[in-house]
């Protein structure tokens, strides 16, 4: 399991990061000592109107019992929701991409009442992408991201599992979910995909690449 400590809004992460892990400070990132200040820092940001690219770092001496405090924090305070998709890797070593609403994405979805994550990444791989072949590997990561629903907060929370599949037919996007395209995209051009993809998903897929 690869654990992101961050929590993406638009163009902006909040970070919790261990004191020891420090490098030099770079243009658009900020740096906190408290947490209480890191909270109303976030809040802050989330009614902010200009949408600058940011990193607001909280730099902990205990960053696994911070980190459940923010998440604890957010699932108090704001609706949650909890989702999960796929990375399905193919027999010859391509990625499953999907592009909706302009954007190269991985099939995902919410999960139903009491349905196991796991089968939420299946049945949402086979219904936006008409993958069945699928054969699960692992657990590989949760990223979380805030969006705006109604005026409300939401806190997404997905659920990633590491898929091999041997599928070769047509794909069949789910039109109807704003998917107009379903592609292998060989690792080596996975790149050229982050450049016009979420936040959330680039730091799952860079994890995956360095893994």
């Amino acid at each position: 399991m690869s654990q992101i400590y961050k929590v993406f809004f638009n163009n902006i992460f909040f970070e919790i990061k261990p004191l020891s892990k420090f490098k030099s400070k770079d243009d658009c990132s900020r740096y906190i000592d408290s947490f209480n200040k890191f909270i109303f820092i976030i809040n802050d940001e989330l009614y902010e109107k200009n949408f600058k690219e940011k990193q607001i770092i909280y730099r902990s001496s205990d960053i696994v019992n911070d980190w459940l405090k923010l998440l604890d924090y957010f699932k108090k305070k704001h609706n949650i929701i909890i989702a999960s998709g796929g990375i399905v890797e193919s027999d010859t070593d391509k990625i499953l991409f999907i592009h909706r609403h302009n954007f190269w994405d991985l099939p995902k979805g919410k999960v139903e009442k009491n349905e196991k994550f796991e089968i939420t990444a299946q049945r949402e791989i086979f219904e936006e992408c008409g993958v069945d072949q699928l054969d699960l590997k692992k657990f590989f990561a949760k990223t979380f991201h805030i969006y705006f629903e109604k005026k409300k907060v939401i806190l997404k929370e997905t659920n990633w599992y590491l898929f091999n599949s041997s599928y070769s037919k047509t794909f069949k996007p789910q039109f109807d979910e704003g998917i107009n395209k379903v592609e292998w995209v060989c690792k080596s051009e996975i790149k050229c995909k982050l450049n016009k993809t979420y936040s959330s998903i680039k730091e799952l897929l860079n994890i995956y690449l360095r893994n």
